[in-house]
């Protein structure tokens, strides 16, 4: 745990044994914590990679404070690397991690060496893309119940409905616009057909990156990483580990 700024951050690492200088940041989705990556940081230790997995503000051990931006996360994750002494990091974020990875990159595309996104849904672009949302992916936001959810995934339910009304509901040509900003080679992961999350709108994030990989896993879903481990590791390892 660290106290930044008011808030406090829950955080765990997994250490090899060699010093390494730039470590694998992975920030989360929506509703989980950082254990969710456990598997994956034990299969980066393997291969000789560290990794520092943080719980978000409102998620897991850390600080609830009722205040929920993606620009506040992202300003969040900025703090610690700065208290730990981290210039550069490799970023790993799935869905909402995956966003806030992809703002931190805009907007400090110096301190990022390598980003991964799995299966983050990218704002709409304009009022109009934002009518276009299908009912698939509603549905499978707003069929969960939050409160049983929370109890046993550890996380503020005032924080489920302002972070989703800015990441799928709010046009944000702004964040369109930074994506040339991004430094980073980049690797998108899908999760194909089975996920809410629309391949065509990755595929248009991915276009507008300067170095921009989109690889799709066939029937994965949304959770790749959790669901379909040796998988995505399959994709992800060798991009972290060259």
């Amino acid at each position: 745990m660290v106290a930044l700024s008011g808030v406090r951050l829950a955080w765990r690492e997994t250490a090899v044994d060699a010093h390494e200088d730039v470590p694998v940041v992975a920030l989360h989705g929506m509703c989980s914590t950082a254990a969710t990556w456990d598997q994956v940081a034990a299969r980066l230790a393997g291969q000789g990679r560290r990794t520092i997995a943080l719980d978000l503000r409102g998620h897991g051990g850390s600080s609830r404070p009722g205040s929920y931006t993606c620009a506040a996360m992202r300003d969040d994750v900025l703090a610690f690397l700065d208290d730990r002494g981290l210039q550069q990091v490799d970023l790993l974020g799935h869905s909402l991690g995956g966003h806030v990875a992809m703002l931190l990159a805009q907007h400090s595309p110096h301190r990022v060496r390598r980003l991964v996104v799995e299966d983050a849904s990218p704002p709409p672009a304009s009022m109009q893309d934002s009518a276009l949302r299908t009912r698939r992916q509603r549905a499978a936001l707003t069929g969960q119940s939050l409160l049983l959810l929370s109890r046993a995934r550890r996380f503020d339910v005032r924080m489920v409905r302002p972070v989703l009304t800015e990441v799928l509901r709010t046009p944000d040509p702004a964040w369109w616009a930074a994506l040339p900003h991004v430094a980073a080679p980049t690797l998108l992961v899908g999760g194909g057909r089975t996920s809410h999350v629309s391949t065509a709108r990755q595929q248009r994030v991915a276009d507008r990156l300067p170095s921009a990989t989109l690889v799709l896993v066939a029937e994965a879903g949304h959770r790749v990483h959790s669901k379909h481990l040796e998988r995505f590791c399959d994709f992800v390892l060798p991009t972290l580990t060259s």
